[in-house]
């Protein structure tokens, strides 16, 4: 029996590589959900929630939300629509781009589920902080002040070039990281607000999604 010519085992090799990216994309989400799920403190954080005023509460919060959800979306749904792109290129660029995929893809979900960890039952609605609650700098704050919306977007890179998305990848990112921004921003208002010099002193040590060495 003749073994495979190289032509047809670089094409295998190359199916198993997206095959490993995609269960990648999939393992970081699992990892990200499971992460916030399994966090210290989650069965009591709505009673601590209920039981402690907000200290502050910035309009606008809400609409920001949906803006991100939206951009993601519509993102995924360009994601989708420009799919194997990256299949006209060489073997070598599409194994980066498989390799880029998965790190991103599971990068993104172990921040997620590390910055959950580091929360615990402090993992609040967004743009609100409660009475009583400390100033969280330590594990992944200690690196970006916003480490989940970080995480979204790591792990949304991962997913639409797991899929072969070139495009529409470009557009995802770009819109996650542009309303990701603007709920960073008013984060940092009503973090400013409750916390005063302590935050400003902190926000001049770790910037908010790009680390600082």
């Amino acid at each position: 029996m003749n073994g495979l010519d190289s032509g047809t085992l670089a094409s295998a090799m190359l199916d198993s590589a997206w095959i490993s990216a995609r269960i990648a994309v999939a393992a970081g989400l699992v990892i990200w959900i499971v992460g916030a799920r399994l966090r210290p403190g989650r069965r009591h954080a709505q009673d601590v929630a209920r039981a402690a005023a907000p200290v502050a509460a910035l309009p606008g919060a809400g609409s920001r939300a949906l803006a991100q959800l939206a951009a993601f979306l519509a993102g995924g749904a360009l994601c989708a629509l420009t799919r194997d792109e990256a299949l006209s290129l060489p073997g070598w660029g599409q194994a980066l781009i498989c390799i880029l995929a998965a790190l991103s893809a599971l990068l993104g979900g172990m921040l997620g589920a590390w910055a959950a960890q580091t929360l615990g039952a402090q993992l609040v609605l967004p743009a609100e902080v409660r009475a009583g609650s400390p100033l969280v700098t330590s594990g992944p704050f200690g690196i970006v002040r916003h480490p989940f919306y970080l995480s979204i977007i790591l792990w949304a890179l991962g997913a639409g070039l797991a899929l072969g998305s070139l495009l529409g990848t470009v557009g995802l990112t770009a819109a996650l990281l542009a309303t990701s921004a603007s709920r960073a921003r008013l984060e940092d208002r009503v973090l400013e607000q409750a916390h005063g010099d302590a935050f400003r002193e902190y926000a001049k040590r770790v910037s908010g999604f790009v680390p600082k060495f």
